[in-house]
């Protein structure tokens, strides 16, 4: 009976030292979880600190070309070497043709620009109504100006050459919003006329330099290759930035599609490109965005060129970017 009580005792001692040793063990992995939770938790916060907020983009095309040419970044030093050997391939083809082509490009994504006569003084042409439309954006997206109000077609607006206004009667109507967008799409110069006037050229040309503009003359159109780059710099910016509004203002950009036969002309079907030409005697433009899967700004313009092969030049000049970029 003693042996009994005595093996009974013993293992009731054993059971008692195995229990206290489980909840030991047990009491020390939960102190490591514990551990791992703050730990882990500390690490996100810590992460979450240091990026900054993601907001969507107002346009898909801009978020998902973003993404692209980020992976696709190569190293400063081969964008230098390689925006030097594109600036040399262009400057030795357009000295070949009559008169002078001024050249400005920009990426959107790393900064890195070059020009070629892109300071010199040029006839914008109907160029002028990307700086005149971004104005116009500006004012409406700060309630200065109601897109929906109407204007009346006056005989002073009156201009020939492109769009379809100037056949239609004076006194006709027409809301701000379509006029902008018959001004881009169809670079109607009636419609260009009549929001001038409603905005005041001397508004305009201040506007200009207030952003940057060099070369702003007052009662002259002129500019400049790089002014034109960034005004077309500033749309982008524009059109990222503010939604619906933004959104509007590229659709009209992209739907010039009466006139592609100089930066699109030799590119990808399925690359787009937002675009403003212009034409006048021996002056033949085209300042867009290349939407690229690495994004970028071109913008050309010309003086004393012959009109019937200047496209094709462009054309070219516009072929030699995409595929230099494209090569990176």
């Amino acid at each position: 009976m003693k042996n009994y009580h005595e093996y009974y005792y013993s293992n009731r001692v054993k059971l008692r030292k195995r229990r206290l040793l489980f909840k030991r063990v047990r009491f020390v992995f939960i102190l490591l979880a514990l551990f791992l939770v703050v730990f882990s938790w500390h690490s996100l916060v810590s992460i979450a600190k240091d990026m900054p907020l993601q907001f969507p983009q107002t346009k898909k095309i801009i978020h998902d070309i973003k993404t692209t040419s980020q992976k696709l970044q190569t190293t400063p030093q081969q964008n230098n070497q390689n925006l030097d050997d594109l600036k040399a391939e262009i400057a030795n083809y357009v000295i070949n043709y009559k008169g002078q082509y001024g050249v400005y490009y920009y990426d959107i994504t790393t900064g890195q620009e070059f020009g070629i006569n892109d300071e010199d003084q040029y006839t914008s042409a109907s160029t002028e109504k990307i700086p005149i439309n971004l104005y116009l954006y500006t004012r409406i997206q700060s309630g200065a100006v109601n897109p929906e109000g109407v204007l009346t077609y006056l005989q002073e607006d009156y201009e020939g050459g492109t769009g379809g206004i100037q056949y239609e009667k004076v006194g006709t109507q027409y809301t701000i919003e379509d006029l902008s967008r018959l001004s881009i799409v169809d670079s109607d110069n009636v419609a260009t006329n009549m929001l001038i006037r409603f905005l005041g050229m001397q508004n305009i040309k201040d506007y200009m330099r207030q952003v940057g503009g060099q070369v702003v003359v007052d009662n002259q159109n002129v500019s400049s290759p790089r002014d034109m780059g960034l005004y077309m710099k500033l749309v982008y910016e524009f059109c990222e930035n503010n939604g619906a509004l933004g959104s509007e203002l590229m659709n009209n950009f992209l739907n010039t599609t009466l006139y592609n036969d100089r930066l699109p002309a030799l590119l990808p079907k399925s690359v787009m490109v937002a675009h403003k030409i212009g034409n006048e005697v021996g002056v033949i433009n085209d300042i867009g965005i290349v939407f690229a899967a690495k994004p970028y700004i071109v913008a050309v313009m010309s003086t004393g060129v012959n009109e019937e092969e200047a496209p094709t030049v462009i054309a070219n000049i516009s072929k030699m970017i995409y595929d230099s970029v494209s090569e990176q």
